[in-house]
């Protein structure tokens, strides 16, 4: 997963940084209007014509993350790992998996960030990508804490993602054909009378009985998914069912099943798709959206997110000269990290957020003589449920010139900028032989060109090549066991 190396909005500087998200009861459960779809109907009509899959199906999400026009109020990025964590776990027992492709899409735009129906349907024209399941993640989906638009894709509310929540499962379900259980009874509000018997049809579609004689044609058309006329966020009770007691047209009365994704319990209650429910996704993947599938092998999970540290190391004072670079063995099979600093053992603060696609990263964030703590996350495109390691403490030393290896009396880069494919030429003069270690790193940390030198007493040249270098800001350094020097380079 290419996620961006320093993703605006939700890395560095999160300095009392909070979720600015309306609580999730501000808005109304699902925006999603298709209704039954004419694929699920064909579907229920005729389901030996739709035979089941029994392996895998692996299918790519595209996240967009959609800001103010300023480019305030994105969804972190931890969060959004969280979330689709969340949706993979939801989606296992149906044997559908998700993966993240390619990079977070960031959109900067407040019609879109707090859109209506038609905004939100203008935000999918214009940035939908092909043959993956575009999800765009905002502050107010028309006023719901989701929408799917069968066409087009889904739209979800920031504030309805949190830890515990289902919404992002709800709305892919629609997405691959679900409708709710109550399908019919969508604008019935708490204040109906459903104890009186209810209407043979409601909002133009058959009333579902208890006795289960109409269930294949109404509501839903799912057996499995017993009635439920309840079209308004609910609690359940300790049996997972309605509060509401409601009495189907026969006066048989019954209680919602608050187990289920696509109704409207409140998310504590939900858990589950039934398993008509999973055969009509699996069925609708791999029969009207086959363009979802085989466009990459699944993922191997990620390994015990382990910090072992290689700068700083665990209790180091480090040389500060207004940049410290993180480096920690990989984790397996990880392809991006979380790295998180705090002035705090406990993390209660994290001052610093950085996400990156390698296992360093150069902070230019930090103050000098201060203490912190560092701990990173690993994952990848598919599996993001990953713990976050231990910590480890590192202290910042003053500020300084970073000439902290006494043996070299001069250091010298020239030219310093440096032009695109010119050598940069680099003279030492030291008062002993020393075996040092130079690297040139990227402002992100990544190493580019690393040598080991044997400098002898005396005057010593080397020299770095650019000509596969773009032009910008870089860290040379060099190493060796009596200490660390640094300068920054540019390349123009």
């Amino acid at each position: 997963m290419n996620i961006k190396t320093l993703l605006i909005g939700c890395f560095a500087m999160a300095f009392f940084t909070f979720l600015n998200a309306q609580d999730k009861t501000d808005f109304h459960p699902c925006g999603t209007q298709d209704g039954k779809v004419q694929w699920l109907v064909d579907y229920q009509k005729d389901k030996q014509a739709f035979p089941r899959s029994f392996n895998l199906l692996f299918v790519p999400i595209k996240i967009h993350v959609v800001g103010t026009s300023d480019g305030d109020g994105y969804f972190g990025v931890d969060k959004v790992l969280d979330a689709f964590c969340a949706l993979n776990e939801d989606f296992a027992p149906s044997d559908i998996q998700f993966f993240i492709s390619g990079d977070l899409h960031y959109i900067d735009n407040d019609n879109y960030y707090d859109h209506t129906f038609q905004q939100g349907a203008q935000m999918m024209n214009q940035n939908n990508v092909n043959n993956v399941i575009n999800c765009y993640i905002v502050a107010s989906p028309a006023g719901n804490c989701g929408y799917s638009n069968y066409s087009r894709g889904i739209a979800l509310n920031k504030g309805c993602l949190g830890v515990g929540d289902h919404t992002w499962a709800h709305e892919v379900g629609h997405f691959l054909s679900l409708p709710h259980p109550f399908f019919g009874w969508e604008g019935t509000d708490s204040d109906h009378d459903y104890l009186q018997p209810a209407p043979n049809w409601v909002g133009g579609e058959a009333v579902e009985r208890m006795d289960g004689s109409n269930c294949q044609f109404a509501a839903d058309g799912f057996c499995d998914t017993a009635p439920d006329y309840l079209s308004y966020r609910w609690q359940c009770n300790g049996d997972s069912l309605s509060n509401q007691l409601q009495a189907d047209p026969d006066s048989v009365t019954f209680r919602s099943d608050g187990t289920l994704f696509m109704s409207y319990a409140n998310d504590n209650c939900s858990g589950r798709f039934s398993n008509d429910q999973m055969d009509a996704m699996r069925a609708n993947i791999n029969f009207a959206r086959s363009y979802l599938l085989n466009q990459m092998d699944p993922l191997d999970p990620v390994g015990e997110a382990i910090l072992n540290p290689v700068s700083p190391l665990t209790g180091e004072t480090v040389d500060f000269f207004e940049s410290v670079l993180f480096e920690w063995e990989p984790v397996a099979n990880a392809t991006g990290y979380c790295l998180e600093i705090s002035p705090l053992p406990s993390f209660a603060l994290v001052q610093f957020r950085y996400h990156v696609e390698s296992n360093s990263f150069l902070s230019t964030d930090l103050q000098s003589d201060r203490n912190y703590y560092w701990r990173i996350r690993p994952y990848n495109a598919q599996y993001t449920c990953e713990d976050i390691s231990e910590k480890s403490p590192f202290t910042t030393g003053l500020l300084s010139d970073v000439h902290t290896i006494d043996e070299i009396n001069n250091l010298f880069l020239h030219p310093n900028p440096v032009g695109l494919g010119k050598d940069l030429r680099i003279s030492l003069d030291v008062s002993e032989a020393l075996l040092m270690n130079s690297k040139l790193l990227s402002m992100t940390g990544q190493v580019l060109q690393k040598s080991t030198w044997n400098v002898q007493a005396g005057h010593n040249q080397f020299s770095l090549q650019t000509a596969n270098l773009l032009p910008g800001v870089y860290l040379f350094q060099l190493r060796s066991e009596k200490g660390v020097m640094s300068r920054k380079v540019v390349v123009n």
